[in-house]
């Protein structure tokens, strides 16, 4: 308990995540705390919003699969990187995926 690690995801929502190894029981809890950024693309503007995150996992011991995972996210501090203004954009968002 208590090891860390770091690993990268890049995609639409780029993020490095510091994973902590919080809990080993009947299941394995993880926490990551993130940063992140992301382009947001329409035919009008296009955004860089940049945040962080929390991630939690709840996996099963055994088999390594997750049972829950959640993810809590704010980006905010947009630039619009096809004019020079700034457009004030902020998303917030809860998302959490379980097992039944």
């Amino acid at each position: 308990m208590g090891d860390t690690w770091n690993n990268e995801y890049t995609g639409e929502i780029n993020s490095k995540n510091t994973w902590k190894l919080k809990n080993i029981s009947d299941t394995v809890v993880l926490n990551a705390e993130s940063t992140l950024s992301m382009i947001i693309e329409d035919e009008f503007t296009n955004l860089l919003l940049k945040g962080k995150q929390n991630i939690v996992v709840i996996a099963d011991k055994e088999t390594g699969f997750i049972n829950e995972m959640t993810v809590n996210a704010e980006a905010s501090n947009a630039v619009d990187l096809n004019h020079t203004e700034n457009n004030p954009t902020k998303v917030t968002s809860i998302t959490t995926y379980k097992i039944k």
